[in-house]
């Protein structure tokens, strides 16, 4: 069990680099890869029932990786009107430029989140749907699920541009949460000792079957 688990983290850790070095395609590879492991309980930035999630992450787990792809790229933009924020309150005479960023940064923002929160509602009423009667709401999932799969799709490639620059501005960060998250994960994965340490290694366990004798 151990060994599974150290093997996803390991795995996670491994596409998170391939993310930060390739774009957002490989991020959205990442979020399928990462959704299939276990649904997320929440979106981060709009609310969306997590009996909901895991109806979409089990019975269309396409439509479900979409929606994470763009929560977290709602993430992303929230996190860079943080850092306008701090710019703002670090070079207050540059205001004119900060602001026309800032203002062009929140309509952006409020795109992306209506078109998340109109894709959450209509997957909730999938579900409230199949609830009532499975039948039918299995029907509406094959007839609604390749829309709403294209209005998702269509709303983060609208973005693209965007998408690939937040992501480079936070290589940096990402790369560092990355060492930090390897520091923890020897415990899970040890590393492979050289052959003579574990040399040494067998003759410390063979002295203290010795001795405990």
């Amino acid at each position: 069990m151990k060994n599974q688990k150290g093997i996803s983290i390991f795995l996670i850790v491994v596409l998170l680099l391939i993310c930060s070095a390739t774009g957002i395609f490989a991020y959205l590879a990442y979020v399928v890869y990462s959704s299939g492991l276990k649904p997320q309980r929440a979106l981060a930035t709009v609310k969306l029932k997590a009996d909901v999630l895991a109806f979409a992450h089990q019975q269309v787990p396409d439509l479900y990786n979409r929606l994470i792809a763009l929560d977290n790229l709602v993430v992303l933009v929230d996190d860079e009107l943080g850092q306008l924020k701090r710019i703002k309150r670090s070079y207050p005479s540059q205001n004119n430029i900060v602001g026309n960023a800032n203002a062009s940064l929140t309509e952006k923002r409020r795109i992306l989140a209506e078109a998340l929160q109109t894709a959450g509602q209509k997957v909730e009423a999938l579900y409230v749907s199949y609830l009532i009667n499975p039948t039918r709401g299995a029907r509406d999932i094959q007839r609604q699920k390749s829309s709403l799969i294209k209005e998702i799709n269509s709303a983060i490639m609208a973005e693209k541009e965007l998408a690939l620059r937040l992501e480079a501005k936070r290589e940096t960060t990402l790369v560092d949460r990355l060492k930090n998250l390897l520091r923890l994960v020897p415990p899970i994965i040890p590393p492979q000792p050289v052959a003579v340490h574990k040399q040494a290694a067998g003759d410390h366990h063979g002295k203290s079957i010795k001795q405990s004798r």
